[in-house]
């Protein structure tokens, strides 16, 4: 058994991908008997920018948050503390998520000096281009690049989430191909226990569904790369659609609510929905939408598909390795017609609906944490 660091800058109650796959990592790991403690920050998303509580436990983890002090962007915050904690912890692998973490360079090399291990996380970032970031922060991270080159040849592994990051670190950072090794991002247990309860958020949020030929939705972070925005010609144009957008704010709702407000047929939860109103979300809908303008992996569609339902995703990112053409369609996120489109064909064929949800319950399987956390301590053992 190992003695373990999992380092990230955000983690719940912050709510976003990395924070649930860290907790997740966490939790099994524990549950395994290796001992785990998550160092994180006090940053949040959304309007309140930093936590209350600078220590607690979640699900019996040991969680340690540190002030931070440095921020730049959306997402890069620094804490000093963390780098103290490290120098005197006792911990056999530190195991950092994402390779822009602010951390990250010095973590390396406080790891060298102890002679421990350091393994990161990338979470498949290369799919963000200048376009994406902006021009000024696009260039702030490829500085950072620069200067991580200088270290990233002392960490001991880099855990990709799909073949294409394992190939694009080897290539962009000369890494040895024996030191990346490609671990997928898992779900939840609870996604492939049962289904959810369709009537019962049809009564919660007072949906008649005999109004609606086909009932879509999304579960994302309300933000501006999630690309619901991209919807608009779609919920224009079919009516007779009932789109449910589940997901909180963060900082693109008041847009969204803009763009939508004059449509019936469109629903927004306002709040981020638990695992089990999730369920039943999934439940409710017959096709999930993810119009991201990217997506490094996309676990909701691998949710989605563990519930039994068709994926209309964006065929820019990690989509395009997860979702095959048995289980649903990848559109560029873009092209609001055929968006559109495809929805229309699956309003006009139900029966494809009732076809493919096999074989989407049978796809998810591979990203059962039963699967992931078996790799991922490989991972540990090999290096």
């Amino acid at each position: 058994m190992y003695k373990i660091i999992q380092l990230s800058t955000y983690f719940h109650p912050s709510v976003g991908g990395v924070e649930r796959q860290v907790e997740e990592i966490a939790y099994f790991l524990s549950q395994a008997g290796h001992d785990v403690t998550v160092l994180t920050t006090d940053a949040t998303h959304g309007k309140e920018k930093r936590m209350q509580r600078l220590s607690d436990s979640y699900r019996g983890l040991n969680i340690i948050r540190f002030k931070y002090l440095l921020r730049i962007g959306n997402f890069f915050r620094f804490a000093p503390g963390i780098i103290s904690f490290l120098w005197k912890a006792d911990f056999q692998i530190l195991h950092v998520h994402n390779i822009h973490d602010g951390h990250l360079m010095p973590a390396i090399l406080i790891c060298m000096l102890r002679k421990k291990k350091v393994v990161v996380t990338g979470h498949n970032p290369f799919v963000v281009d200048a376009e994406k970031r902006g021009a000024e922060l696009h260039f702030l991270v490829r500085m950072y690049e620069l200067f991580l080159r200088l270290f990233i040849w002392r960490l001991d592994g880099y855990v990709a989430l799909l073949e294409s990051e394992k190939q694009e670190v080897v290539k962009r950072f000369k890494l040895p191909e024996q030191k990346v090794f490609v671990v997928p991002n898992g779900i939840q247990d609870e996604y492939y226990a049962g289904l959810g309860n369709a009537e019962k958020f049809y009564t919660e949020w007072e949906i008649d569904r005999s109004k609606w030929q086909l009932v879509v939705g999304t579960a994302s972070r309300l933000n501006y790369v999630k690309g619901l925005q991209n919807l608009l010609v779609a919920v224009r144009q079919l009516p007779q659609v009932l789109f449910i957008f589940a997901g909180g704010d963060d900082g693109y709702y008041p847009q969204l609510k803009k763009i939508y407000s004059q449509f019936p047929n469109v629903i927004f939860t306002e709040s981020y929905l638990g695992t089990e109103d999730l369920k039943d979300f999934y439940a409710a809908i017959d096709i999930f939408l993810l119009p991201s303008i990217y997506e490094p992996f996309g676990m909701t569609v691998v949710e989605a598909m563990a519930q039994g339902k068709p994926v209309i995703a964006t065929n820019k990112g990690g989509t395009t390795e997860i979702l095959s053409t048995e289980c649903g369609v990848l559109l560029n996120p873009q092209d609001q017609a055929a968006w559109r489109d495809q929805i229309a064909v699956f309003m006009r064929s139900p029966e494809k609906i009732t076809d493919i949800a096999p074989k989407c319950v049978q796809a998810a399987q591979a990203y059962r944490w039963g699967n992931v956390i078996p790799q991922l301590v490989q991972v540990y053992e090999k290096i």
